[in-house]
């Protein structure tokens, strides 16, 4: 996941600028640049520490994940 699709651009864009129009994922003003690039690494920084299975994160798995794992204990 990436961490562009997390944010809410446009609640950040009305705390940033008090316009939702004014900070775009694709267009982010120079003087927003620093803060919106810290949020991101932030985050990426964050979903770095989750786990790599879907199990280790508490994930539903679904039928054929469950069986691969099954086979892969035997």
């Amino acid at each position: 996941m990436k961490a562009e699709n997390l944010i809410n651009w446009g609640e950040l864009s009305r705390i940033l600028s008090g316009s939702r129009q004014t900070v775009r994922k694709n267009k982010i003003p120079k003087i927003h640049r620093k803060f919106v690039s810290d949020l991101l690494k932030a985050i990426d920084k964050t979903f770095n520490k989750l786990p790599d299975s879907p199990k280790e994160r508490g994930e539903k798995l679904n039928n054929k994940e469950l069986l691969s794992n099954d086979q892969s204990k035997k």
